[in-house]
């Protein structure tokens, strides 16, 4: 699915006290429907008039503050959650100096990099560790077939250790 979003601050549609509205695309001729995974998302910011109340959804807290937030001094209690925290931090480094917002950009830089450099290594040392696992356990199944007598040439072909590697663990 992928969504367009246009925030307004003006009305689209006169006496409508609607905040969102959906379309999707169609070829004039035709009426053909362009993709039903492509769609238009507009918000109409002045529409917004049930924020901070207890009627009040989601939606229209974030286009209140979507509107307001550069006259907020800090985040109401209404606006919890990961979105609205986001918006909030994102607006407070807008208002960063030059040289901080410089500053800011290359500390999220190399701690983005820092995180990147330790999932790369867990990830490897995952691996790491499962082929270390599936050797340990080839060469366990070689020590326990030897101990019921089984035949060196049928242990590696079993185990795909060489008759050398098993005969090393008698």
């Amino acid at each position: 699915q992928i969504y367009f979003i246009g925030i307004v601050d003006f009305s689209m549609h006169e006496g409508s006290d609607k905040v969102r509205y959906r379309y999707r695309l169609t070829e004039i001729d035709t009426g053909e429907q362009m993709r039903s995974q492509l769609e238009y998302i507009f918000l109409e910011l002045p529409n917004c008039t049930k924020a901070l109340t207890p009627k009040a959804s989601r939606l229209d807290n974030l286009c209140y503050a979507l509107r307001n937030i550069s006259k907020m001094d800090e985040q109401p209690v209404e606006f919890e959650g990961e979105v609205f925290d986001l918006l909030f931090n994102s607006a407070e480094i807008n208002k960063f100096a030059p040289a901080e917002k410089s500053e800011y950009l290359k500390d999220m830089t190399t701690q983005r990099d820092i995180a990147n450099q330790f999932a790369f290594a867990e990830k490897k040392g995952m691996e790491k560790g499962i082929e270390q696992g599936a050797e340990q356990e080839r060469i366990n199944n070689a020590r326990n077939f030897l101990h019921l007598g089984v035949a060196v040439d049928i242990i590696s072909k079993a185990t795909g250790l060489s008759e050398e590697e098993i005969l090393a663990l008698a």
